[in-house]
């Protein structure tokens, strides 16, 4: 092999190393690109799962609170029921005396009527 065909054929060699090197080279800069995004989304993601937890937080310090308050409600509701409990047996017991009297006062305006009737006899006899 003469000299300028092992110059030339050297040369080929480097042109050829070029490309591929450029090629990998290429490779490896969009290999490290993806990388960073990645990086990036996983940045995001954190970012939005932190949030997520706070929102969270918050919610169940609300929850929390509303529970309380439903508690509280729920004390003053059973309250009210067992006062509504008293004052339907007071009730119940004041129709009962009701009913009686009632009873009383039907016997009463009997019994009046029957005097009466015994009156007018009397005093028309006398008259």
């Amino acid at each position: 092999m003469t000299l300028d065909a092992r110059v030339g054929a050297l040369e080929r060699d480097v042109a050829a190393l070029r490309t591929e090197s450029r090629g990998w080279a290429t490779f490896a800069v969009s290999a490290d690109q993806k990388a960073g995004v990645a990086g990036e989304l996983l940045s995001l993601i954190r970012q939005d799962v932190n949030e997520i937890k706070q929102d969270l937080g918050i919610v169940k310090s609300e929850v929390a609170g509303h529970t309380a308050i439903l508690g509280g409600h729920s004390r003053v509701l059973g309250e009210h029921s067992r006062v509504l409990g008293e004052h339907s047996q007071v009730l119940g017991e004041h129709s009962q005396v009701l009913a009686e009297q009632s009873q009383t006062l039907d016997e009463h305006t009997r019994i009046l009527g029957e005097q009466t009737g015994m009156l007018r006899e009397i005093l028309s006899r006398l008259l």
